[in-house]
């Protein structure tokens, strides 16, 4: 879905949802992928912002940074892509 062609609109010809890419571990924590791997090795593999583990999103977890990670995602992959 694309906004329509012919109107003077600052995103005309783009996509009209958001769009990214990241990874869900949902049997990995935080702890166990960063003793697995060194942050440096994370940064070239898995970047921790593209990244959301099994204690990041449990019902104990908040809603709030879990949130904010999805949009951190959608919005640097659109960032880039524009």
């Amino acid at each position: 879905m694309l906004i329509p062609w012919g109107r003077t609109l600052k995103y005309e010809g783009k996509l009209v949802c958001p769009y990214g890419y990241g990874v869900v571990l949902s049997n990995i924590t935080r702890a166990q992928l960063d003793k697995a791997f060194p942050l440096d090795a994370q940064e070239l593999l898995l970047p921790p912002h593209l990244v959301i583990c099994q204690d990041e999103m449990t019902d104990k977890a908040e809603a709030e940074p879990f949130q904010e990670k999805l949009i951190l995602i959608l919005a640097g992959c659109s960032i880039n892509r524009q």
